[in-house]
């Protein structure tokens, strides 16, 4: 006779009534499909699908954009700038029929772009905000090292540099900066720009 485990069932009992009760109580859904969907919403259109399908269905199978770990949202010259990602894998950290896939989401122009890779993501948000990123200079490693874990005497030191080679239109809250990597290290940093942009791979050595 294969086990029961009594104590575990009546909890997941006592939640599907709850939640029974609560769908029951909640007004009917009118917001878009409860599934994955290619289009355009913002992301607090994305969490109000998540939290109706987690509603009516519970936490298993829910394949639906939600913010990207470790990124917050970011504002650059009035665009509002996200970071999504869906895991379509079977089981996390397996493989399985599908991937997970990023979105760069900007609210302020309902905009977005699918892309296969975090940094791909990254890169078209900055395309989309900062046209001339690629063509910032790249920031010394001497200086953009100690980034890794800063100081105030970095950071003075980081945007001191910025302030003498980046123009000045890329001297504001959320600019990105340009750095120099090793083949270990190629993510796009959130938030360690001087100007709580990004840190963005411009080269690998």
């Amino acid at each position: 006779m294969d086990h029961v485990d009594v104590p575990g069932q009546i909890a997941l009992d006592i939640d599907a009534l709850i939640r029974e009760a609560e769908l029951d109580a909640a007004p009917a859904w009118t917001g878009g499909p409860l599934r994955l969907t290619f289009d355009y919403r913002t992301p607090d259109e994305h969490a109000a699908a998540m939290q109706r399908w987690v509603l009516e269905h519970g936490q298993g199978g829910c394949h639906m954009w939600s913010p990207a770990i470790c990124h917050q949202p970011i504002t650059i010259e009035g665009h509002e700038l996200h970071v999504l990602s869906v895991d379509l894998r079977t089981e996390h950290g397996h493989e399985g029929p599908g991937a997970l896939l990023y979105q760069a989401n900007c609210t302020a122009c309902r905009w977005h772009e699918v892309a296969a890779s975090e940094n791909e993501a990254v890169e078209a948000m900055h395309d989309h905000a900062v046209p001339d990123w690629r063509d910032l200079p790249l920031m010394p490693r001497k200086i953009s090292a100690a980034l890794s874990n800063p100081t105030r005497q970095s950071l003075a030191a980081a945007r001191a540099w910025v302030e003498q080679n980046y123009p000045a239109h890329r001297q504001h809250d959320g600019s990105p900066i340009r750095t120099t990597r090793t083949s270990m290290g190629t993510r796009h940093v959130p938030g360690r720009s001087p100007f709580g942009g990004f840190d963005l791979t411009g080269e690998v050595v």
